[in-house]
């Protein structure tokens, strides 16, 4: 049986519990600041140690009714969940608690494409991946 795809189908973007409508797409980004160091004990070559973690999301959205969602603002701090595809065994989601860094509306003038915005969220905690079963 071949492995189904990992996709944004079907998947969910919820802030503080409520849904971000219209979401064209997300992405997330984890880290770990690690230090690198060398000592007697390296043999001159240069090792690692795991230092503070880290992460970003970015969710692109279109706006609803020509509005940013109501229960996202600059300096929010909810419980953020991303959400892959649905399917049984595929995907999963990622949760955490996370701040709004900012929100970029664009819009397209020339071309008169619907007018949406980029959310951007930071780690205000750990971030956890629960695949779906």
């Amino acid at each position: 049986m071949a492995n189904k795809p990992i996709t944004g189908n079907d998947g969910n973007v919820t802030f503080g519990g409520t849904d971000i409508l219209q979401v064209r797409g997300w992405t997330f980004s984890d880290s770990s600041d690690n230090k690198a160091f060398v000592s007697s004990a390296t043999a001159g070559q240069t090792r690692r140690v795991k230092a503070n973690q880290d992460w970003t999301a970015s969710v692109t959205i279109f706006f609803e009714d020509g509005k940013p969602p109501a229960n996202v603002a600059k300096g929010d701090i909810a419980a953020l969940e991303l959400e892959t595809a649905q399917a049984a065994g595929v995907g999963g989601k990622y949760a955490g608690p996370g701040i709004v860094e900012s929100i970029e509306p664009e819009t397209d003038v020339e071309g008169g494409e619907l007018i949406g915005a980029t959310i951007n969220f930071a780690a205000d905690g750990a971030m956890v991946f629960t695949a779906n079963p």
